[in-house]
């Protein structure tokens, strides 16, 4: 089960891949970066430029997306936030929208972004350029684990810390 959903969200960052390459080669030096989060419990706080495709099983989502121009000829982004479970969602007025409940999907595609996930059951999958901040819940036995730009898995750190999400 872990490796078919595992597989899954290596397929969908690959189908993201083509379109924000393309949108990314606005940049004249940074490519955009990969991120993968199985299974997490605790916290991730993404602030970036590209894609994203994600779910979380039980938590707290606060989403903004950030004024970006698009250049002439390349699509405008998408942006697509559901709730399949119980919960809440809540606008405030600086255009950040919070989900808090069960079942939360997420799909941003050729946009500049800010998530902040705090919950468990974290699954996403992100080709982007920008930074990310990860934390493990204290409590979790297992807090799940996280890659970057396709380096091996490993679990998800105990202090709060910051990663670059770019390739080299």
């Amino acid at each position: 089960m872990l490796l078919r959903r595992a597989t899954l969200l290596l397929v969908a960052a690959a189908m993201l891949a083509a379109p924000v390459a393309a949108w990314g080669q606005s940049g004249p030096t940074a490519n955009p970066g990969l991120l993968s989060v199985l299974k997490g419990k605790g916290t991730v706080d993404l602030q970036a430029k590209g894609a994203l495709i994600g779910g979380i099983a039980r938590g707290k989502l606060k989403i903004k997306i950030l004024k970006v121009k698009h250049r002439r000829g390349l699509p405008h982004g998408q942006v697509s936030i559901r709730m399949l479970g119980k919960g809440t969602v809540r606008h405030r007025p600086d255009g950040t929208t919070i989900y808090k409940g069960r079942k939360i999907r997420i799909r941003i595609v050729n946009e500049k972004f800010r998530i902040q996930i705090n919950g468990v059951g974290i699954h996403l999958s992100a080709v982007a350029l920008g930074t990310v901040s990860l934390q493990a819940s204290p409590l979790a036995l297992d807090p799940g684990t996280f890659s970057l730009n396709g380096a091996d898995y490993q679990p998800l750190p105990l202090a709060l810390t910051t990663y670059q999400l770019a390739s080299p």
